[in-house]
């Protein structure tokens, strides 16, 4: 069977809305009553029928969509739901998690006697399916000052990463306006390390600062805390949606 096209299924949401204005309001809840017309609604709103996990799949059930925020579903699952930002939706559809971007919030920094760099994060990208994210990942990022490590000019510092090399560096993590937490503070790497932390009691807001020789925090052993590579090494938690 053909699909509807995207005229048709935008003509039948409208014409359900009509309905409901009418004071049809027993109209049961569909893929296009429910998704479609509410694409980029509030997470918390009813699930609809179709649950997408990945933008890619929003823009294969209803192709043409332009980037922006739209609810995705781990798993499908109606209760995992969290707001994404689709980029790329045309060529390579990619998900990104929306941060809140004033002044000191969710920024990254190195600090030494060869400078400082500090990297301010608007979006994330994150992995649908593990809720990692890619701390590498500048796309929505902008850095200011200049610093070299080890030789090696430095462009940007990875997301939630202070490091310190005989100077103190701070970091920010703030999920706050998201379905995301953390489950604790991030560890501390490198040689005669001291670090500060605090938490915030709902988890979603995250102050550290580092320094040592050189010293460092992060959520995992493996993070290269000054690389711009690919680095999916930050696991976030989501809150369930009670319905």
């Amino acid at each position: 069977m053909n699909k509807p096209t995207t005229t048709t299924m935008l003509a039948f949401a409208s014409l359900l809305a009509s309905f409901a204005a009418a004071g049809c309001t027993d109209t049961p809840t569909n893929e296009m009553d429910g998704y479609l017309a509410k694409y980029a609604s509030d997470p918390f709103g009813p699930a609809p029928l179709f649950r997408p996990s990945t933008c890619q799949e929003i823009v294969d059930y209803i192709p043409g969509l332009a980037d922006g925020e739209y609810t995705l579903y781990v798993q499908n699952e109606a209760t995992l739901r969290w707001k994404a930002y689709c980029a790329n939706m045309q060529s390579a559809p990619t998900e990104y998690l929306s941060l809140v971007h004033d002044a000191g919030m969710n920024t990254s920094s190195y600090v030494s006697a060869n400078g400082s760099i500090t990297t301010a994060y608007e979006k994330v990208r994150i992995d649908p399916a593990s809720l990692t994210i890619d701390i590498g990942d500048t796309t929505f990022a902008t850095s200011t000052g200049t610093a070299t490590h080890n030789g090696t000019t430095l462009t940007s510092m990875p997301y939630g990463i202070a490091m310190g090399c005989s100077a103190e560096a701070a970091m920010n993590i703030n999920l706050r306006g998201t379905q995301f937490r953390l489950e604790s503070a991030l560890a501390q790497f490198g040689t005669d390390v001291k670090t500060t932390a605090t938490l915030s009691n709902d988890r979603k807001l995250l102050d550290m600062t580092a320094t040592g020789t050189c010293g460092w925090v992060a959520q995992d052993i493996y993070v290269n805390p000054t690389s711009e590579a690919e680095q999916f090494r930050l696991h976030l938690s989501l809150f369930p949606v009670a319905m």
